[in-house]
């Protein structure tokens, strides 16, 4: 926190990237109802998860170009930003049981059964 490079803003959401040409030079984003703009000295990092990742680069114009153009967004850069991500929903599970544990469950075939009769 007491680097001279390092500006720690909390409380904001980034709205996209600002490039120059095609280099990112920084991030807009808004703070408290204001919209303000972060520029880099030397790099920027591309740093949000899973998620906010690929939905920063699409709302800045990097990512499939026909779903860019029609969210109206104009395209940087059309390459397939997302396509690999896979949600990986688990639903929420109780289990009862008498025996204090779930760890007889040893066999995963078993485990996933086990889970399914639950579930259903």
């Amino acid at each position: 926190m007491n680097r001279p490079d390092l500006d720690v803003i909390t409380d904001a959401h980034a709205l996209r990237l600002l490039f120059e040409g095609r280099r990112a030079v920084g991030v807009e984003y808004e703070w408290f109802g204001s919209v303000r703009q972060a520029r880099a000295d030397v790099e920027v990092i591309v740093a949000a998860g899973a998620y906010a990742s690929p939905q920063l680069l699409m709302l800045s114009g990097i990512g499939p170009a026909e779903d860019l153009e029609l969210m109206v967004i104009d395209v940087l850069e059309g390459l397939p930003v997302g396509h690999n991500l896979l949600d990986h929903c688990t639903p929420a599970l109780t289990f009862f049981t008498d025996g204090g544990t779930l760890a007889r469950i040893v066999h995963e075939a078993c485990g996933v059964e086990w889970v399914a009769l639950v579930v259903v």
